[in-house]
């Protein structure tokens, strides 16, 4: 009997919901069911799943059914904690040379220990978590204060003993004194702005930092000779979020494929875009290989 269902939308770079969704508790077992919308309906799917405890397990084939495929969650899967499920797509290569497969982005399921039902969530706070933490001692710190009459400003008028009375949008400002008696709190970087923008997740920091991430599926052919023993194919650069860095960032480009054959660089890069990418290879590989990149770059903002 299933006592829950979980469903996830899944495209070639994103799953939705891509925060951790409640799956039960340890130890329980098949009361809960996985339902994946997937993109491509001439596909079998398997999934892989890391679980709690860093366990991996992977599924059978399944099969899709009116655009999704489903999966029960065994009790093995359930270790308290964070668990990361990935869907994988495989398909007959067109060539008749084997299988191909594909790995999308991917979900999370949140699973509480069954004697206490505590949810072990801590790590995956909102960034902003910390500074409000931070904000609330302090607060009760010059709270303890105020009733020690350890804070003062400059007396006033008759009867304006100029004790701290007001706490106002993190201000604490000093009754009977002047604007100067002003105490400035202050906290730690946190962010300020934060979104999508074509491939890339962006977020700006107070202190200037700058960073974007993401993915970017294509497909190269590598059979330009690089010096004497290795191949090549390129790439286009790849533009940032528009007016996003003030200067050049510093930028980190990886690559998955297939095979494990390639690895890649880039030149060129600018404060608008990452520049040229090269897919690299030790043999030529004449047909389309496709290959998943992953991009992230660190720069300011101001």
């Amino acid at each position: 009997m299933i006592f829950h269902t979980i469903d996830f939308t899944v495209t070639a770079d994103a799953v939705i919901p891509d925060t951790p969704q409640f799956a039960g508790h340890s130890g329980d077992d098949h009361a809960v069911l996985l339902r994946f919308a997937v993109p491509f309906e001439d596909c079998r799917y398997r999934l892989e799943i890391v679980d709690g405890c860093g366990e991996y397990d992977t599924t059978a084939l399944l099969d899709v059914v009116d655009g999704t495929v489903s999966c029960e969650v065994p009790s093995a899967w359930t270790a308290a904690g964070v668990a990361t499920v990935r869907l994988v797509a495989v398909a007959d290569a067109e060539d008749g040379t084997g299988t191909v497969r594909f790995h999308f982005p991917p979900a999370y399921l949140a699973f509480n220990d069954c004697e206490d039902g505590a949810p072990l969530l801590e790590h995956l706070r909102p960034a902003w978590q910390e500074a409000l933490d931070e904000a609330q001692l302090f607060l009760k710190a010059v709270e303890q204060k105020l009733q020690n009459g350890d804070l003062k400003g400059e007396k006033g008028d008759k009867g304006d003993t100029g004790d701290v009375s007001v706490i106002d949008e993190l201000e604490l400002i000093i009754d009977g004194g002047s604007a100067d008696g002003e105490i400035e709190f202050l906290t730690a970087d946190h962010v300020v702005e934060q979104g999508t923008d074509g491939i890339w997740t962006y977020r700006k920091w107070e202190s200037g930092l700058a960073e974007c991430w993401g993915v970017l599926n294509s497909t190269v052919t590598s059979t330009q000779s690089w010096g004497s023993t290795h191949y090549y194919g390129k790439l286009e650069g790849v533009s940032f979020p528009a007016s996003f860095f003030v200067g050049v960032p510093a930028v980190l480009v990886s690559v998955s494929d297939e095979s494990g054959n390639f690895f890649v660089t880039n030149k060129n890069t600018t404060a608008k875009e990452v520049g040229e990418l090269f897919a690299v290879t030790v043999v030529a590989v004449e047909n389309e290989t496709a290959i998943r990149l992953s991009l992230e770059a660190k720069g300011r903002w101001k």
